[in-house]
């Protein structure tokens, strides 16, 4: 048994000495801590760091904290061996005096010897009395552990940049140098439009580094980038896939269809040529220009597609060549839906006063009017002759669009849904007993279900789209999918948790949404992802990398198929959430420690530095946030938030100002980031004041308001018309529908002085 034993431990050791020669994924150890009074000495807080190995190999986990006198705490160490898919608790405690706000302790996290994570742990005290922040869980014991972050090191990633570029693979062709090429592209004949402009970035960028025009011909006997398009070519589980590979001299990219042979293209620019596109427009692109103008290549053959069945893109249709130059237009993103009853049954083709069983009605029968510039009055769906006027629709939206994959049946955007004795009847018959309508997912499956029973024959393979959102959120009771009922879940901001990955189970909420995509998963065929990678009214710095990264593999690992992300075109201050996401739609197996380095030092040249400072700084605010909704307005609040990002955008401004002309895009990046983060500030501090962040009392000073809108008028306008949407050169400050039109809120100001009087 000893023998067995040894030898179980040598196997052990041995494992852990090979992990230490490659650097571990980040996603492989998750920690997070939590915190409750000592019974026997309530002053005494005992807090628990929990480890856990989710990666398959053993882990040598060594952590230590700093000693931090403002709470009475002496450090700690540890340290274990952790097999995989166990946790392991590490226990601390430190006695905090009275009256304490705030504490952040920091400390490292080594993995197999060496140093490999920073460590923050954030301690909050006791809220006031009058504390009524509804998104948050009042702490009433002397001091309590919130958030615990855990990033990897930055002389870790450092060290894994240098070690990739020292393994650069031998070249073996050379594709263009010094003007001079024997290549040529050979295409397909007539590629479509989006084919064709991926052509033109190859040829354009080609030029860019070596100087050489590379022509496009129908064939050729020389060496040539040929374009293979091969109806029968597949890649298992990968979406608009391809495959990249040297034959001889020949360079082919092969694809199943058009979309992979420009995925294809692109990949060939980025991921062996080192083109980037970080941001839309011309500002945003960034071509490596060889010392020897010469275009090498090594030798190759991969296959490469997205593991998602469909993406919509990262910039919500702003800049669509954008998408498609990162690879994030998956399957056309064909798999899209959201609030579509206005278009079904509408005021306009069907009046109230005609026609007024057809609309939700209150227990009274009156229609719950609810017609607004963002959402409208919705229909009974239990109505007989409103799901046949739909039927019919959805018939027609197939019949009209044969290549759809998917028609939306969502309500109007949080329109409240009808209260008649039909629909509570339904309701109950599922096990609904709740009559105000807020809980309605067992009547949209049935609404789904009559729909589907409904379809012609030939539309039977299609999908019937609802939002797991709003009043449909919760889990069904009763009722039961039709296989072809597709649904997608938003995690939606003001009902959840962005200060920390919603499988982190420190959050309830975030722990109430992880049971949610459990439960929607285990019954969908289809079944989409939806998050706000760019915030849609709150426009200063969003650091949510951390969750990011996190949230969209696990979602995929649950067994999830298509992402709607529902990225804004803020690349003012938010840019870095949009690249990231857009590769990650791409693929989701890559390194974002790597990507965000990249795009430090590629995106920002010589103010690398102190912009790496500024996004992970951002990031840390909201990782170490308290747990509950409307993390970004407590982190908003902060003064020494934006004090702290500031102080690093200085320093980017300082290292950028005296750059040679050649170099002006640099210059121009930190601009866009200042007028961004400007921007966001000055509508924070009117939202703070006037509108949605701080009044929770109802009662606005509108002469104030006004007075404040006019003494910003000028900024907030210049900075606005300063990146105009259709800017061939700058990436938009933000999408049109999210800029302040100020005389539009003086007007809503003075009518509100009109009626106080």
């Amino acid at each position: 048994m000893l023998k067995y034993i040894a030898l179980l431990l040598l196997l052990l050791w041995s494992a852990c000495n090979a992990a230490q020669t490659a650097f571990p994924r980040y996603r492989d150890l998750q920690v997070y801590t939590t915190s409750a009074p000592d019974k026997a000495n309530p002053a005494q807080v005992i807090a628990a760091t929990t480890f856990v190995n989710r990666g398959k190999a053993p882990q040598k986990i060594g952590a230590t904290l700093n000693t931090e006198q403002a709470i009475g705490f002496t450090g700690a160490k540890t340290y274990v061996v952790l097999a995989p898919g166990k946790s392991a608790v590490w226990t601390w405690s430190f006695t905090p005096p009275d009256g304490v706000k705030r504490v952040i302790l920091t400390g490292a996290i080594s993995l197999n010897g060496k140093p490999e994570r920073d460590l923050y742990v954030a301690m909050q005290g006791p809220d006031p009395a009058d504390f009524d922040d509804a998104g948050a869980e009042k702490i009433t014991e002397r001091a309590r552990v919130v958030a615990t972050y855990a990033p990897r090191a930055q002389a870790s990633i450092q060290a894994e940049v240098a070690a990739r570029n020292k393994q650069q693979p031998k070249t073996v062709l050379t594709l263009a140098t010094a003007g001079k090429t024997d290549y040529a592209i050979v295409g397909i004949p007539d590629p479509p439009k989006e084919l064709s402009a991926a052509i033109d970035d190859l040829r354009r960028c080609i030029k860019l580094q070596s100087g050489a025009e590379l022509p496009v011909a129908a064939a050729v006997t020389g060496p040539a980038i040929r374009l293979r398009l091969n109806p029968g070519f597949t890649a298992k589980g990968l979406q608009d896939a391809y495959r990249l590979k040297t034959a001889g001299k020949d360079v082919i990219i092969e694809a199943g269809n058009t979309d992979g042979l420009r995925n294809g293209i692109y990949g060939l620019l980025t991921d062996h040529l080192g083109c980037r596109w970080y941001a839309p427009r011309e500002l945003g692109e960034e071509i490596p220009v060889p010392k020897d103008r010469t275009v090498r290549l090594p030798a190759l053959d991969e296959v490469r597609g997205s593991r998602w069945f469909s993406t919509g893109g990262a910039t919500w249709g702003y800049d669509n060549l954008w998408d498609r130059r990162n690879r994030t237009l998956i399957n056309q993103g064909r798999m899209n839906f959201g609030h579509s009853w206005y278009g079904f049954i509408n005021k306009g083709e069907f009046p109230y006063e005609k026609y007024p069983g057809y609309y939700a009605r209150d227990r009274a029968g009156k229609i719950r009017l609810f017609d607004s510039d963002w959402s409208s009055t919705n229909f009974c769906s239990t109505n007989p002759e409103v799901i046949d006027i739909v039927a019919k629709k959805v018939n027609a939206y197939f019949a009209a669009n044969p290549a759809a994959p998917v028609c939306s049946l969502d309500p109007n955007d949080y329109g409240p849904m009808c209260l008649c004795d039909r629909c509570l009847a339904l309701d109950k018959s599922y096990g609904q007993t709740s009559e105000d309508g807020t809980d309605v997912s067992d009547r949209m499956l049935h609404f789904s279900n009559e729909i589907y029973q409904r379809l012609d024959p030939k539309y039977k393979d299609k999908y019937l789209g609802i939002l797991i959102y709003g009043y449909q959120m919760e889990l069904p009771k009763g009722s039961k999918p039709h296989a072809h009922h597709a649904g997608m879940i938003c995690n939606f901001p003001p009902r959840y948790d962005f200060s920390r990955p919603w499988n982190d189970p420190t959050s309830e909420v975030n722990r109430h949404f992880y049971e949610l995509v459990q439960g929607w998963g285990g019954m969908l065929a289809q079944f989409g992802y939806y998050d706000y990678y760019d915030h849609y009214w709150y426009f200063g710095p969003w650091g949510v990398m951390f969750k990011m990264r996190e949230d969209l593999p696990a979602f995929r690992e649950l067994g999830c198929t298509f992402l709607m992300l529902e990225a804004d075109a803020n690349f003012g201050i938010q840019g870095l959430n949009n690249y990231v996401s857009a590769r990650l739609e791409w693929d989701l197996d890559a390194d974002v420690d790597l990507l965000m380095d990249d795009y430090f030092r590629g995106y920002y040249g010589p103010a690398a530095a102190p912009m790496r400072k500024f996004f992970l700084a951002s990031e840390r605010y909201f990782a170490l946030e308290r747990p509950g909704k409307g993390t970004e307005t407590r982190v908003a609040l902060r003064p020494e938030f934006w004090q702290e990002l500031d102080g690093y955008l200085r320093d980017a401004e300082q290292a950028v100002a005296t750059l040679p002309t050649a170099q002006q895009r640099f210059k121009d990046r930190i601009q866009l980031n200042r007028d961004g983060f400007e921007y966001g500030n000055i509508v924070l501090q009117y939202d703070r004041d006037f509108n949605r962040v701080g009044r929770k009392d109802g009662v606005v000073d509108h002469a104030a308001a006004i007075k404040f809108l006019r003494d910003h008028r000028a900024d907030i306008e210049g900075r606005l018309k300063q990146y105009p949407l259709d800017s061939p050169y700058w990436p938009a400050l933000l999408p049109y529908y999210s800029q302040m039109n100020v005389d539009a809120q003086i007007k809503m100001h003075q009518d509100g002085l009109a009626e106080a009087r």
